[in-house]
């Protein structure tokens, strides 16, 4: 998350991003890392969001709101916020969720955001990881989340150099403690995708974040992306549809005029048009008759502009997500020319994905 940016106003605004985003993509729960969150921000968060979101959270025990910080975002629309089990596991770390899922189905999930820069302090932290787990008996968690700060396999990084073996074995030996396995490399062997962009010269990526899940919860997954986001972030979420094959059908919901619409003016233009005619002879006894009409032609007009907005806004993000495939995917992308390119096109899909 890299900061929890400006809470009010509309710069650097993360938190109504998160909020926008939940919302849009039907988000039930978020693992954010390097939130530099404190307990007012929370409380903030929560009067300004708390109709939708529940957040859980640890600041970092030195430095609370400067670095560190984790937290699970809750969206109170898809997940039940109540008898949630938190813990904090390491201060700004780490920290244990285990909530209602499905009937009487508990999940429970670990989110983690390791030291970086340091392979000591890194893999000082997964074995700490194991030394608490056995003595506080924390329950097994059914996934992983976070950002790791390293890979299990060169291929994860644009240099295809390798991590060192003991952070590896390491970070092995935690998760194999719970059986858990990465899932998007899983249902994508020997493809190449980054999550993290590092700009600095020369520039690199790699794919520092993931999720593991137990080979239960991989069994029912579906949708594993790592996808592109309007957030102020250098890295991408990793998403996953995890779904029980017990729990009932549930619908798409209320349909909502989407944001490429509302910006489109030649759709502002037959609103504003529209309602210059339409109220312009209105009787008072006909007023709630005459909006509600009103509201139906402006869905009409919606849907309208959409079939013609969103096929050129989806062949544009499919052509550039395509190229950026064209250049990592199956390939050895090692030259400052390929990853420039890829960072390149990583930001032309943010602002597409914001419009």
């Amino acid at each position: 998350m890299k900061g929890h940016g400006n809470l009010t106003g509309t710069v650097n605004n993360k938190w109504n991003i998160i909020h926008r985003e939940m919302e849009t993509d039907k988000v039930g729960v978020l693992a954010l890392q390097e939130t530099h969150s404190t307990d007012e921000l929370i409380k903030d968060i929560h009067e300004m969001y708390g109709r939708t979101l529940k957040v859980f959270h640890s600041g970092d025990a030195d430095d609370a709101g400067r670095r560190n910080g984790v937290a699970f975002v809750f969206n109170r629309r898809f997940t039940n916020v109540s008898n949630i089990d938190f813990v904090t596991v390491v201060p700004g770390r780490a920290i244990l969720v285990r909530y209602p899922w499905h009937s009487n189905k508990l999940l429970t999930g670990l989110n983690v955001y390791a030291p970086s820069g340091s392979y000591v302090e890194n893999r000082a932290f997964w074995i700490d990881l194991a030394r608490i787990w056995v003595q506080r008996h924390l329950p097994a968690p059914d996934f992983l989340a976070g950002d790791t700060n390293n890979t299990e396999d060169p291929m994860d990084r644009s240099s295809w150099v390798a991590d060192d073996s003991s952070v590896i074995l390491a970070l092995r030996r935690f998760r194999d403690m719970f059986g858990l396995v990465d899932g998007w490399r899983s249902f994508n062997p020997g493809i190449i995708d980054y999550t993290f962009a590092d700009n600095s010269s020369p520039p690199s990526l790699s794919r520092l974040d993931r999720i593991y899940v137990s080979k239960h919860l991989l069994d029912t997954s579906i949708v594993w992306s790592i996808d592109d986001t309007t957030l102020n972030s250098d890295h991408r979420p990793v998403t996953v549809f995890l779904s029980d094959p017990d729990a009932p059908e549930i619908g798409y919901g209320r349909w909502r005029i989407p944001t490429y619409v509302v910006d489109n003016k030649q759709f502002i233009d037959d609103v504003q048009c529209l309602g210059l005619t339409f109220f312009a002879d209105v009787l008072p006894d006909d007023i709630q008759q005459k909006f509600d009409d009103f509201e139906n032609r402006i869905v009409r007009l919606a849907k309208e502009a959409s079939r013609r907005v969103a096929p050129k806004l989806k062949k544009r993000i499919d052509e550039l997500r395509s190229i950026r495939k064209g250049h990592i995917a199956f390939k050895h992308p090692k030259s400052d020319v390929s990853v420039t390119s890829n960072l390149r096109l990583q930001k032309q899909l943010k602002a597409l994905k914001a419009t």
